[in-house]
């Protein structure tokens, strides 16, 4: 939800991510996890502290299970940092800022987007066909498993990346 503080400032309150069950799952018995720790991303930039809620980036993998492939960090970001996240091969991700300013993508020649409060920009998977869907493209091989995910923080910053 996104409200606003005495000063009119506009503040967000939560993220929340829904997901579609896997046809074989969708009659399974409601569940809940919770984990007293999450990870944190090793080797990034100075500036930049990424926490996996749920999923796995590069050898590091959440507690909380899923049925699906699935990816949630929580990032913050000082201004100046960016952010190089491995993506799976095939996988699209999404940015949403809660706080700051960024810009996704412009590695891979194509223009980045700018990415404010309480909005998102989608980076498709290297081959998909999607170039003319207005979607930032990730760096890579079509079927390999070196996408990357290119973030610039152009003021302090907090994003979810989700995919």
């Amino acid at each position: 939800a996104i409200a606003a503080d005495a000063r009119g400032r506009k503040l967000v309150h939560g993220l929340q991510l829904w997901l579609a069950l896997p046809v074989a799952h969708e009659t399974d018995e409601p569940s809940f996890h919770f984990a007293e720790k999450l990870p944190t991303l090793d080797g990034l930039e100075d500036g930049v502290h990424a926490t996996l809620v749920i999923g796995s980036a590069g050898s590091v993998s959440s507690p909380i299970p899923t049925l699906s492939p699935t990816l949630f960090v929580d990032v913050q970001m000082r201004a100046g940092s960016r952010l190089e996240l491995p993506v799976a091969s095939g996988h699209d991700v999404a940015v949403y800022c809660s706080e700051g300013e960024v810009q996704v993508g412009g590695d891979n020649g194509d223009e980045p987007t700018t990415v404010s409060l309480g909005t998102m920009a989608v980076a498709a998977s290297a081959g998909d066909g999607s170039g003319s869907t207005g979607k930032q493209s990730l760096p890579g091989e079509s079927g390999g498993s070196g996408q990357v995910l290119v973030v610039k923080a152009l003021s302090d910053a907090r994003i979810a990346v989700v995919g």
